[in-house]
């Protein structure tokens, strides 16, 4: 069975690419190759650098960077829906390679986490981690993802601010019968005064 809704696919395909990202992440940690991973650098938005360490500061550093990693993975999605789902992983790679110089770019000069600086290898080790961030999660999000989500049969906005079948359906109220009724007179004094002419 393939997962139709945008943001539920999105959120499993975001979750899914951030499990290889801390894989590397981890990975580049135990061999010295960099200072810090995605969850510290997460948990540095939310709480001083001097408690990231702590199994408190940890849990907040996961669990952040695992909702940011849905959120994007929603992003993604929305992505590969308007794009189209041919050449996925390489559509991926990008956008993860996007959000690493947005998040550790630009938000964290803006001041987003506390935690800085890193060294060249800690910014090239998160290079590659959101580029295989981006590369698996769209990945599952084709794999998991229903195909009318990729090919335009399901619309991007699933419920228009406007729809005339469902403004059909509703019964009209007296704000709307009336509001119809000034626009008639109106529209009968317009061309009332046009043939008068």
């Amino acid at each position: 069975m393939k997962i139709s809704d945008r943001v539920i696919l999105g959120f499993v395909a975001g979750l899914g690419g951030n499990i290889a990202k801390l894989a590397i992440g981890t990975l580049a940690q135990r061999l010295n190759i960099s200072e810090i991973d995605g969850p510290g650098i997460a948990a540095g938005m939310l709480t001083p650098p001097y408690k990231l360490i702590s199994p408190e500061g940890k849990a907040v550093g996961i669990l952040a960077d695992s909702v940011i990693a849905g959120l994007l993975g929603v992003g993604t999605v929305y992505m590969l829906s308007i794009t189209g789902k041919d050449k996925a992983a390489l559509k991926g790679a990008f956008s993860g390679q996007v959000m690493w110089q947005s998040l550790y770019g630009v938000m964290a000069t803006m001041g987003a986490t506390k935690v800085r600086p890193f060294s060249p290898k800690t910014v090239l080790t998160q290079f590659v981690s959101h580029t295989a961030y981006g590369t698996v999660a769209a990945a599952i999000a084709v794999k998991l993802g229903d195909d009318k989500l990729f090919t335009g049969a399901t619309p991007l906005n699933a419920s228009p601010l406007i729809s005339p079948k469902r403004d059909a359906a509703r019964p009209p109220s007296q704000f709307s019968t009336r509001k119809n009724q000034i626009r008639n007179n109106v529209d009968n004094n317009h061309a009332a005064g046009s043939v008068l002419r």
